[in-house]
C-alpha cells in the first residue's frame, strides 16, 4: 500500500462525507477503538479495503491523529492474529497527514475456500461479517452455510482426485504384477524345455 492511496482514500471520504464498501474510518485518538473485528472481517469476508485510523467521521473525516502509532498497531497485529479465524494477515502503513500521525490497514479480501472470516471470541455465527455499503452486517445462517458448503465441497473434490489417483496406481501395480507374473512363467517354461 503507497502513500498516495490512502490519500486518495480520505478525499473520496470526504468528496461524499461517507464511507464506502471499502474504506473505513476510525477514531483513535484517545486509544484502540473498542470494536473493530467487525471489519476486519468484512473486509476479508467480501471485497478487502483500508481502514483508516486517526479521522473523525463525524466531523466530515477532519484528520484527528492517533494516541499511540506504535501501540495502535501492536493492537492491531494482535487482534488479526490471535482473535480472528483465519489469521488476517495486514498492510500497515504509518504516516503523517496534516500534521498528525494516522495509521492505514490494508485488509485483502480471503480465498474463497478460507471464508468466512470471524472474530474467535464471539464464534462463527456471531462473528462472522459482510460489507454492505459503509456498513457491517452479520452474515446470515445461510452465507455461512454457503461459505462452509463451498469450502466442504472443495474438500470433496480434493478426496475424489486422491481416491481415483490411488486407484489408477494400484491398477498400474496390478497390471504390473500380472506382467511379472506372466514374463516369469514364460522364462520358467522355456527353462524347462530346454
Amino acid at each position: 500500500m503507497e502513500k498516495n492511496e490512502v490519500i486518495d482514500a480520505i478525499r473520496l471520504l470526504r468528496k461524499y462525507n461517507t464511507e464506502t464498501n471499502r474504506i473505513e474510518a476510525k477514531s483513535a485518538l484517545l486509544g484502540f477503538p473498542k470494536k473493530c473485528y467487525d471489519t476486519i472481517s468484512s473486509f476479508s469476508n467480501k471485497y478487502g479495503g483500508i481502514i483508516i485510523f486517526g479521522l473523525n467521521e463525524d466531523d466530515n473525516f477532519k484528520t484527528e491523529g492517533v494516541y499511540d502509532i506504535n501501540d495502535l498497531q501492536k493492537q492491531i497485529t494482535s487482534l488479526c492474529s490471535d482473535a480472528m479465524v483465519p489469521r488476517v494477515r495486514t498492510d500497515i502503513l504509518p504516516l503523517e497527514f496534516e500534521g498528525k500521525n494516522i495509521l492505514a490497514v490494508k485488509i485483502e479480501e480471503l480465498r474463497q475456500n478460507k471464508k468466512p472470516c470471524y472474530y474467535k471470541p464471539k464464534g462463527l455465527k456471531a462473528g462472522s461479517y459482510t460489507r454492505e455499503g459503509d456498513r457491517d452486517e452479520l452474515l446470515t445462517d445461510y452465507e455461512i452455510y454457503a461459505f462452509e458448503s463451498y469450502n466442504d465441497h472443495i474438500f470433496m473434490v480434493i478426496i475424489i482426485k486422491y481416491i481415483q489417483h490411488l486407484q489408477e496406481h494400484l491398477f498400474l501395480v496390478i497390471i504390473h504384477r500380472a506382467f511379472i507374473h506372466n514374463y516369469l512363467s514364460l522364462v520358467l517354461s522355456y527353462q524347462e524345455q530346454n
